[in-house]
C-alpha cells in the first residue's frame, strides 16, 4: 500500500500522522521542536555543520546552548545523510575536531558491520556477560531521579538526545534497569 506524502512543514507532517498512522501512537502526535524530518531539513543541517570546538564541547550536557553536538543523527540514522557524505562534509574542520568527528563517524561505521554480521544475536554478550544486580527496578525510569526526569522530557519533547545522554540512558535501561525486566 503506497501512503500519500504529506505536504511541507511540521504541520502537514502532524497531520498525515493523525490521519494515517494513529494505530501506532501511543499519545498525540506532534512535531519536534528541535528536529525537522525530510531530505531539505536534512540537506540543511549539513551545509551549516561547524566543527569548531566539537572535540571539546561535543559530551557537554549542559547547559543546552553550550552543547557541541552536531544533531545529523537523525538524519545519519534514517539514510538521509550518508556516512561518506558527511566524512567529506568534515574536510575543512580545525584538525582535532574533524579527527574526533571522523572518529564518531568511524565508531557508526563499525557497529554497522557488526550489526551486520551478528544481528540479533548483538542482544547477548560477544565475550563475557557483565555483572548484573539480583534484581530489576520495578519502575526503569523512575521521574523522582532528576536526571533521568530531564533526559526523558527532552526525549518526548524532542524525539532526540545528545550522545552523552543517550549513552547514560542506555545504562540506565540496560544495566540498572536490567531492561525492565525482574531477571529473579
Amino acid at each position: 500500500m503506497l501512503l500519500p506524502t504529506p505536504g511541507p512543514g511540521p504541520d502537514a507532517a502532524v497531520a498525515f500522522v493523525r490521519a494515517h498512522l494513529t494505530d501506532l501512537c501511543s499519545d498525540q502526535p506532534a512535531a519536534s521542536p528541535a528536529v525537522r524530518g525530510g531530505q531539505t531539513a536534512a540537506d540543511v543541517a549539513l551545509g551549516g555543520l561547524d566543527l569548531a570546538g566539537y572535540a571539546a564541547q561535543r559530551n557537554q550536557v549542559l547547559p543546552v546552548e553550550r552543547r557541541g553536538a552536531t544533531r545529523l543523527s537523525p538524519y545519519i540514522r534514517y539514510g538521509l545523510i550518508d556516512l561518506p557524505t558527511v566524512w567529506s562534509a568534515a574536510s575543512d574542520a580545525p584538525p582535532r575536531d574533524r579527527t574526533k568527528f571522523r572518529d564518531e563517524l568511524a565508531w557508526q561505521e563499525y557497529a554497522r558491520h557488526v550489526y551486520a554480521r551478528l544481528g540479533r544475536r548483538m542482544s547477548t554478550a560477544l565475550r563475557a556477560a557483565p555483572a548484573r544486580p539480583s534484581g530489576s527496578w520495578d519502575n526503569p525510569w523512575p521521574r523522582d531521579m532528576r536526571c533521568v526526569d530531564a533526559c526523558l522530557d527532552e526525549l518526548e519533547t524532542d524525539g532526540w538526545l545528545v550522545n552523552q545522554t543517550r549513552m547514560w540512558m542506555s545504562s540506565q535501561w540496560t544495566v540498572r534497569a536490567l531492561g525492565g525486566v525482574d531477571q529473579r
